[in-house]
């Protein structure tokens, strides 16, 4: 069975949070810790070939951690660094040097989001998809018809819903544009129609993902905008480029932490603090950020601090494997894998059976030493009962 709890964090500083069991027979592995930082200010850019999009709006301006930037598509900002998401609404073309821009966010790690117009001339849209990846368009269906597959293990919908109900409705489209792309896309289909087409798609080419939807989000498309994915999908877009919000790392994992610092080298690494200790963990560019290994560095369960000059400080809490407390047997040749090198024999229940309770440790035979054992007790019984019996003579005399 699992439980959801819910609570509400009013600081904007890094939380250090700590869920125990009150279970005092069993101590090891009684504790899970997280860590969590507020970002009251995600940026997203909207890039628009018409009017707003009014679902996007709607969206955003119903939690106020976000801003939204409403710019033309033709006139955008020179530098979209500040943007965690940028969205095309509404596009019917996508120029070369529109499709580099978008291309240049993912590789710093930023989340790109389109949502098409409809156009017969979809080759102008082609234009700026082989900027960024080997991905293209081909045709247009103009069926009406419904997702029939949600991919649940994908990482937009993973990290969305808790559950998702059985009996939900998936969107409808009422044409959709066919997506094709080859292996350096990194395409998964996260919607998708009966016969395969992808209804919305995430691509993986850099660092930053990049999402398509293959239909439009106005009324005359279908009811995407509608759905149960709609909002909850933007937001969760949105917060994947920020990284660094929410840490629970497992010890041995080799699970990298990811840092968004930019302004990283040689001199000025991040450092790992820990009760007045310091040490400084492996780490790589990844992106917009670092990929800091901890597992190097750290060897027991607790709150670390990565810390660079200039730079923020970040918290990460570290579990116990719980590997470690799930009771279970293992295979005999697992053991000796393990204690490969050392002075211990590992013995079968079948050789102490055929050996007659004989071990590997030596020759002298089990029932020796019950016999001389038995032989020790009698001796000693022995001794105890003539000593008694000697008392109560000297006493007469």
């Amino acid at each position: 069975s699992s439980d959801t709890i819910s609570f509400r964090v009013n600081d904007a500083a890094w939380q250090q949070i700590e869920l125990v069991i009150g279970d005092e027979s069993v101590r090891f592995d009684d504790t899970f810790r997280i860590t969590a930082h507020s970002t009251p200010n995600l940026s997203v850019l909207a890039l628009n070939e018409g009017a707003p999009s009014p679902y996007i709006q709607a969206a955003f301006r119903a939690y106020n951690g976000f801003r939204l930037n409403n710019v033309n598509i033709n006139t955008p900002p020179a530098d979209w660094t500040e943007y965690n998401l940028v969205i095309l609404n509404g596009c019917t073309r996508i120029s070369a040097e529109l499709g580099k821009q978008l291309a240049k966010a993912q590789q710093l790690g930023q989340t790109v989001c389109i949502f098409p117009g409809r156009t017969n001339n979809y080759t102008a849209l082609n234009d700026g998809l082989k900027e960024i990846s080997d991905i293209s368009i081909s045709g247009i269906d103009t069926a009406s018809q419904a997702a029939n597959t949600l991919q649940q293990g994908s990482t937009l919908v993973r990290d969305l819903f808790e559950s998702i109900p059985e009996n939900v409705q998936l969107p409808v489209a009422n044409w959709h544009y066919v997506l094709q792309s080859g292996l350096t896309a990194n395409r998964q289909s996260i919607l998708s129609f009966r016969n395969g087409d992808p209804m919305f798609a995430q691509y993986s080419p850099y660092t930053g993902q990049l999402y398509i939807l293959s239909t439009g989000i106005d009324l005359q498309s279908g009811n995407f905008p509608s759905s149960y994915f709609f909002a909850p999908s933007l937001y969760q877009m949105a917060v994947q480029s920020k990284g660094g919000n929410v840490y629970a790392l497992t010890l041995g994992a080799r699970q990298p932490a990811y840092i968004p610092l930019n302004n990283i080298n040689d001199r000025n690494m991040v450092r790992l603090y820990h009760n007045g200790n310091e040490a400084i963990p492996p780490q790589r560019t990844y992106g917009a950020g670092l990929h800091v290994f901890l597992d190097e560095v750290v060897a027991s369960p607790g709150f670390y601090t990565l810390a660079a000059p200039g730079s923020d400080t970040t918290i990460i809490a570290v579990n116990n494997n719980k590997a470690e407390s799930d009771l279970a047997t293992i295979d005999i040749g697992n053991i000796e894998d393990i204690w490969a090198g050392t002075d211990v024999q590992v013995v079968s229940a079948d050789e102490i059976s055929s050996k007659g309770g004989r071990s590997n440790w030596g020759s002298f035979p089990l029932w020796k030493v019950c016999v001389i054992l038995a032989l020790l007790m009698l001796a000693a019984e022995t001794f105890v009962l003539a000593g008694s019996l000697r008392k109560p003579t000297a006493a007469t005399e």
